[in-house]
This record gives C-alpha cells, structure tokens and sequence, in this order.
C-alpha cells in the first residue's frame, strides 16, 4: 500500500497540534523565548522536555517555575556547551538515558560574546568566531550528537530571525545612547547575527534533504524583534517599520513552535515559518 494511504487523517485539532507521547529537547533552553516556549509545548502535552543551557541557575528557576505547573509530564534540565565535544556527548547520554528517542529538536541557542555589539570596523575576530559557533556550528553539532536518538518523522527546528533573511534597518538604532543588554557598546545589529541566523536556514535546508529519507523534517522559525523594554527610541523607530504596528511578545511565537514541532507541519520541510509583524514585507 502507498504510504500516503497509511498516514492518519488530521482533522481534529487534538489530532493537528497535540504532542502527546512525544520527547522534546531544546538547546539554549533557559533563555525568555525558550521558556515561553516550553510552556507551550507542555500545554501540548508533550511526554517529556528536556531543557539544555550553559546557566545552571537559570535552568533551576526555569525548572521550578514549570514544574508547580505541569507536574505530571517529564521536566528534565542539563547543563552543556555545545562546542565542547566532551559535554555534548555527555549531554546526549543523558538524553537517551532520560527519554530514549527524541521527536522534536529545538536549536535557540543565542551566543552573546564579550564585544558582541561592537561596530564593524573594530570587531573582534574572536567575538565574530565565539558568536557564529555557537549560534550557527552549534546547531550543527548537537543536530549531528542527537541524530541517533531521533524517531522517524521527528521535527528539527531552529529558531532563526527576520535579519537572516534581510537586512537591518540601521536606522532604527541611530539615536541610541545605551545598551540594555550591558556592555560599553550601544544597542545595534552585529554582522555576526545576520551572517549566523542565514546560515541556520542553509543548514535547515541540507538537513532537509539529508534526512527525508528517514521522514525527519527541518524547519527555521523566523521571528521579528520582541518587547524586552527597550529604550523608548528604539521602540517608537522598530514600531513605525512594522506593518502591525508593535514589537511582538514572548507568546506570540507559541503557536507557531507548536505547530512545526507537531503533524500538523508532517508535510514541511526545508522551509522559513516568518512570525514578524510584516517587518519583512516591505
């Protein structure tokens, strides 16, 4: 028989969205958007989350938040850096130790060396390096560790952005006296970014077509700016480029992680999912 005769009919939204009995594992997991989200995901019902980051601290807090809230489902942390060989192998041990098999992978890692925000003439070649590896070889790396571990028809998604696939608007940024991320530097958009987060889509692509055979899928989400209280310039300067007219928040991005991470994306792969306002419209 065919195999399209033997998928199951989606109809119902339990059947399109629903992540029960699935294992899910995001990297960079104890940043805002990851938590928002893991909430998500758990809301989805999914079996069991596995959250990896560099902050050990973070990783209990976020763990505490969402375990007083989703007490039946499996809530596991990790800490690793995903360009030390030794604590990625490690890492994948526990994943398999935790879980077995993993249906959905996240990639959310958001490397901000020291200088991260210095301007190009001066950056650094160690920053520009520390930052593409792990925003980019990262992603590489850990897809590469896990790929034992998927199950057929698992989700690969990485979490790109609306500068991977166009320009900054620099203009935005001109009246910028600070920096609410810290730093000497005011707040801008480093070359780094947009040359790391292109790079994700490239490798989305690859591992499209590497894996179809085996019915695992490789997405990017691409997302606008978000609202982390920004300096009133900047926010009024981002604002008037959107079409919506506002910086999205942290939830916004929710129903779209869940769909690409359940069937109701089994048909797509390879592609961008661009959650932006309509920033990248014009």
């Amino acid at each position: 028989m065919k195999k399209e005769r033997t998928l199951k009919e989606l109809f119902s939204l339990k059947d399109l969205f629903s992540l029960k009995g699935k294992n899910v594992v995001i990297f960079g997991g104890a940043g805002k958007m990851s938590q928002s989200f893991a909430r998500a995901l758990l809301f989805a019902e999914c079996k069991n989350l596995i959250l990896v980051d560099l902050s050990k601290d973070k990783l209990e807090e976020a763990a505490d938040n969402l375990s007083r809230e989703f007490e039946d489902q499996g809530l596991h942390v990790h800490v690793c850096d995903v360009l030390k060989k030794d604590q990625l192998e490690e890492t994948t041990l526990f994943i398999k130790d935790r879980v077995q098999k993993v249906d959905v992978l996240i990639y959310a890692v958001m490397s901000k060396p020291k200088e991260y925000y210095a301007p190009l003439p001066d950056y650094p070649q160690n920053t520009w390096n520390e930052a593409l590896d792990g925003n980019l070889s990262g992603a590489f790396y850990v897809t590469q560790s896990l790929l034992p571990l998927f199950n057929p028809s698992a989700s690969i998604i990485f979490v790109g952005s609306t500068y991977g696939i166009v320009a900054p608007d620099f203009r935005i940024y001109e009246n910028m006296d600070s920096n609410i991320y810290g730093g000497k530097y005011p707040l801008t958009l480093p070359a780094v970014y947009s040359a790391s987060k292109a790079g994700l889509t490239g490798l989305a692509k690859y591992l499209a077509v590497y894996l179809a055979e085996k019915d695992i899928r490789a997405n990017v989400l691409v997302p606008g700016g978000v609202y982390d209280d920004q300096e009133e310039n900047f926010y009024k300067e981002y604002t008037s480029r959107v079409p919506l007219k506002r910086m999205a928040a942290w939830t916004d991005y929710n129903g779209a992680v869940v769909f690409l991470a359940s069937d109701s994306s089994r048909y797509m792969t390879g592609q961008l999912l661009v959650v932006d306002g309509g920033w990248s419209v014009w």
